[in-house]
């Protein structure tokens, strides 16, 4: 019971921060990346209300997974990205299991890159097949596998524990710069997510007069195309 209300009580605020918050930020931001990024969370932000909304049906219905609390989306892990391939995870954590365990695991005989490229190939059907989630989805792969295989040659040149995954019985010496370096990747993700969550969203452009007369085109949600 406890569950279904913390559950019933995240989807209230996530869709009072997709439908309010956000496009209000996105409308007042000062700049193009400021709008972008609020833009991006705002559509984050309603998956993650359909996200609750499923996750109550389900424990209204009793269903659980492996003896565990059945949890549909992690938006922590999202919001705050410690890697692209944990974004890909967190966003979807039923659909990251099946495709792991059905198509990813089936297919590793055939090499990490194409078995992890099948997977994503298999998950863009599965979503529709449209010129966005595709996109999207195939950018996630490019961002996650450069960016596992960039942390992995810089761990062992700084000799730092900055891999995508965390190391077993790790034996890093340099603990400098562990902190920094995860840090920039957050950023760098977090400025990904933001790019990634546009081209999710129909996006009419239209002229903002910023202080001293500056003009830039500021995105806002609404129902159309990019003009």
């Amino acid at each position: 019971m406890i569950s279904i209300a913390q559950s019933v009580f995240m989807a209230y605020v996530a869709v009072t921060l997709s439908a309010c918050v956000m496009s209000s930020l996105s409308e007042s931001s000062p700049n193009i990346l400021l709008s972008s990024y609020f833009t991006a969370q705002s559509f984050r932000m309603s998956h993650y209300f359909v996200s609750y909304t499923s996750q109550i049906t389900a424990l209204i219905g009793g269903f659980q997974h492996k003896n565990q609390r059945f949890t549909v989306a992690e938006p922590l892990k999202v919001e705050i990205p410690g890697s692209m391939a944990a974004v890909a995870v967190a966003w979807n954590l039923p659909m990251s299991y099946w495709l792991k365990t059905y198509i990813f695991k089936k297919s590793r005989s055939l090499g990490y890159f194409a078995a992890a490229f099948l997977t994503y190939a298999v998950s863009s059907i599965l979503h529709g097949l449209n010129f966005q989630l595709p996109a999207v989805l195939i950018s996630i792969f490019s961002f996650s596998y450069v960016e596992a295989d960039f942390r992995e040659e810089l761990s062992t040149f700084v000799d730092a524990c900055v891999k995508v995954q965390k190391c077993q019985n790790c034996d890093h010496q340099n603990k400098v710069f562990v902190v920094p370096l995860k840090l920039l990747f957050i950023a760098l993700n977090i400025l990904q997510l933001a790019y990634l969550g546009v081209m999710l969203i129909w996006v009419q452009f239209k002229p903002r007069v910023m202080p001293g007369g500056t003009r830039y085109q500021n995105g806002t949600i609404s129902s159309g195309t990019v003009t």
